[in-house]
């Protein structure tokens, strides 16, 4: 599944451990190196983890480009309970980064031509801080599943992305459900080098781009 398993799969579809107790697991200083594969496969990390986990200091080496057809991951994630990040890079691919999670804190975030930076396929809670995105379609997807929300919120702090297409795509609107699903809260990020900073599932402009957001909210708010 990847070149670094932390949970792998059985013939029957079970894991090695139940992702949201596996506990105590860091990699650090890696380069991974994928770029001699077919573009059509292959994941750096499988992070399928619990808490006191870490990734820190590693660089994704990836395909560049190749459209649909480049299937590239550096981390693949597809559930758990974290968890913390820090000090990535990601040279091409598909997806810098496909999320599913409980919960994590992530900073010092860099994706250099990737065709989507991070595809958020849900989570309950997620932080970025201080990400980097330079020469990617898509910075955020976050609209998965748009008639039943699996996305609980993301936060983006102290960032840069620098898109060809849509920095943010999400499907949140006034009738998600659940209501407290697909929340998008940016403080401090640098949407100069795209032209659209949050669009919609649809391709419509939520928030252009071109300018620092200080603040910005997408969700139900209560006072």
């Amino acid at each position: 599944m990847a070149v670094i398993d932390s949970d792998p799969y059985t013939d029957t579809g079970a894991n090695w451990y139940t992702n949201q107790n596996n506990f105590f697991r860091q990699v650090r200083n890696f380069v991974i190196d994928l770029t001699a594969m077919p573009q059509s496969s292959g994941a750096g990390i499988h992070w399928q983890v619990g808490q006191a986990t870490s990734l820190q200091n590693i660089r994704f080496e990836m395909v560049k480009g190749g459209g649909d057809a480049n299937k590239q991951e550096g981390i693949f994630m597809d559930n758990g309970s974290g968890g913390f990040m820090t000090d990535l890079t990601f040279n091409g691919g598909n997806y810098g980064m496909f999320l599913g999670n409980q919960q994590f804190t992530t900073r010092n975030l860099t994706f250099n031509g990737c065709n989507t930076a991070i595809f958020m396929n849900w989570n309950w809670a997620w932080t970025f801080k201080s990400v980097t995105v330079n020469d990617c379609a898509v910075a955020l997807n976050m609209s998965n599943s748009p008639s039943n929300q699996t996305v609980g919120s993301v936060m983006i702090l102290d960032s840069t992305l620098s898109t060809t297409g849509q920095a943010i795509v999400t499907a949140w609107t006034q009738d998600s459900i659940p209501i407290g699903g697909g929340d998008l809260i940016l403080d401090n990020v640098d949407f100069t080098g795209s032209s659209v900073a949050v669009a919609s599932i649809g391709g419509d402009t939520i928030l252009a781009g071109g300018s620092v957001v200080k603040s910005w909210v997408q969700g139900n708010t209560y006072t």
